[in-house]
Parts: C-alpha cells; structure tokens; sequence
C-alpha cells in the first residue's frame, strides 16, 4: 500500500507500508527499507485507509493499516534479513525522533 509520512522537523518519506510493529511502521522509501518510529511521525497518509492522525495509531487504525500492509504477519528475523538482503541492505535505515 502506498504511504506518504510526514515527519517532524520537516521530513517525508513515501514508498510502499511493508509492516506495522508496536512502536513503528516499517516502509520501502527509495528502494531502502526503513524503520520509522511513531515518535518521529507528524503524520501519515495510507492509500487504501486514510489519514493517520494519532501516533500511535489508535488499535482499529493499526489494525487496519496492518491488514493491507505487504507482511500482515509482521516481519520475522529471517524474513526481515532476506528483505533486507533482496535490498542491499545489512541493517534497517532507522529514521531518527
């Protein structure tokens, strides 16, 4: 699902929501998946449920961005290492707060 997140101190990141954790989301900006903490958000934009206007995000919300996310199951450790792999990538990129 396409998102666009606005991110305090100015920032965006769009690309494509991959998974959605307890205290993050988890996205593919730029071809380099990122880790982007709920405390780094403004706000974010989700094609298919909306617009985020809490973080973090209310349960129902959570749920419902988690659902039409790439991994609905979430990201094991060896899946996130393949993904990573598949992108270059040793470690997540992790927006900072």
């Amino acid at each position: 699902m396409a998102v666009a997140l606005a991110l305090r101190g100015g920032g965006r990141a769009q690309g494509e929501l991959l998974a959605v954790q307890d205290t993050a989301l988890v996205v593919l900006a730029r071809d380099t998946v990122t880790l982007v903490p709920y405390g780094a958000l403004e706000a974010g934009q989700f094609s298919q449920v909306g617009d985020l206007r809490e973080t973090p995000p209310a349960p129902d919300f959570a749920r419902q961005l988690r659902l039409v996310s790439r991994f609905p199951q979430g990201l094991t450790p060896d899946l996130l290492a393949r993904l990573l792999a598949a992108h270059g990538q040793s470690a997540l990129k992790v927006v900072a707060r």
